[in-house]
């Protein structure tokens, strides 16, 4: 306790002789969340992210706007399927939380999004877990390969710590339901 009072005595007599402190901005930038990786060939398109100011869209191969996300929210990783009519773009907060994962697929009425595997879901909040890394996604769009963080415990009042492990796990989309745990080569096919 005398350590800690110590350390509180020598941050605050640092910060009063400071005239002004300053906090570093969250900058934030698709282009480097999606390492360059901007453009996306699709079936029949190619699906590109435009970041403006505070938002990020994305365009078609004809420059409609195709969906977009405003701040909070940012891009965080895309994966397609291996036919190129499924893509999963995973969204976090810009206080780095993870928040769902946008689908976008091709149907017979042309692009269809919904949003799966939402931070906020029953499953997805046993043991805090969370989607960090997109692995694979099936054709049809119903299932991925996820690698899924969770901690060690379960969140209580109690709870005063934990580590997070992280897992290849094969994730039922339309369910929020976890099918499987590893990985092998062929169904980790990434773009």
């Amino acid at each position: 306790m005398r350590s800690l009072l110590l350390i509180i005595a020598l941050a605050t007599s640092m910060l009063a002789n400071e005239s002004e402190v300053t906090v570093a901005p969250h900058s934030y930038s698709v282009k480097d969340n999606l390492k360059d990786k901007l453009s996306w060939k699709l079936r029949g398109t190619t699906f590109t992210f435009v970041q403006e100011d505070d938002r990020c869209k994305i365009v078609d191969s004809d420059g409609s706007g195709i969906f977009g996300w405003k701040a909070p929210y940012e891009v965080a990783d895309v994966v397609t399927s291996e036919d190129k009519t499924v893509m999963l773009v995973k969204i976090m907060t810009a206080k780095g939380f993870y928040s769902g994962i946008t689908r976008f697929r091709l149907t017979d009425n042309g692009w269809e999004k919904d949003v799966v595997m939402l931070g906020k879901h029953p499953d997805m909040k046993i043991r805090d877990r969370w989607v960090s890394d997109l692995g694979a996604v099936a054709n049809d769009g119903k299932t991925a390969l996820l690698e899924v963080g969770a901690s060690d415990t379960d969140r209580s009042p109690e709870r005063t710590s934990y580590r997070m492990f992280y897992y290849w796990e094969t994730w039922d989309l339309e369910e929020t339901r976890k099918l499987g745990t590893g990985l092998t080569m062929a169904n980790s096919k990434k773009d």
